[in-house]
């Protein structure tokens, strides 16, 4: 028998009976959408690894009825999340960014903080002696030996200016030490590379 089928479904499609054209099949059909699903057409479908619109269009349109996502929800594996749980998509680097993470970009030029879905993005940049690198799965702004401090500034842990001579330093100027046994931060001397003996500290 061929019947002419309909489709029902709820805001939040609970429950749906639907029929597209003609149908040769039960004359009944009852299927429930899970939490968080709708039930519809073709739509475009976004997903958290893709949630950009272009890609929802070219990518998730899924063909004839089905359980999608409703508006504010995108799919994270089998499920419907808010968009606030996926994290952070970083346009133009292709990279999801959880929340509460930072991500910086391949040359420390840039670093994007995600916080409730939304992306804050600003200049970043590495000390000159800081390398641009990753460690533990972590890129950003790292000092190299002998030097303290967050990448994007750094601060020489030499104990005086004896030890900076003997790292190569042989121009007489102004140069941060932290002598051993000192709690506080670097501060600035004047290190005299040119007398008889080198590496002479003069503090200010």
């Amino acid at each position: 028998m061929v019947l002419s089928v309909i489709s029902i479904s709820d805001e939040w499609s609970e429950y749906a009976l639907s029929s597209l054209g003609d149908y040769s099949g039960p004359a009944d059909f009852f299927g429930t959408c899970p939490r968080n699903m709708k039930f519809g057409r073709c739509t475009c479908q976004g997903t958290c690894d893709q949630p950009d619109v272009r890609n929802r269009c070219n990518n998730n349109c899924v063909q004839g009825e089905g359980c999608f996502c409703p508006d504010g929800f995108l799919f994270d594996g089998d499920d419907c999340v808010p968009e606030t749980e996926c994290g952070c998509f970083i346009q133009g680097q292709g990279v999801i960014s959880q929340n509460g993470n930072m991500y910086v970009n391949n040359d420390c030029s840039s670093r994007c903080t995600c916080n409730s879905g939304v992306v804050t993005c600003e200049n970043y940049h590495c000390d000159q002696h800081a390398i641009c690198e990753v460690r533990n799965s972590i890129r950003m702004c790292y000092c190299v030996d002998h030097f303290a401090g967050d990448g994007q500034t750094c601060t020489s842990t030499r104990g005086d200016c004896f030890d900076l001579y003997n790292a190569g330093n042989r121009n007489s100027g102004v140069y941060n030490i932290h002598p051993t046994g000192w709690s506080g931060t670097s501060f600035p001397v004047y290190c005299d590379m040119t007398t008889e003996g080198r590496g002479w500290t003069v503090r200010f």
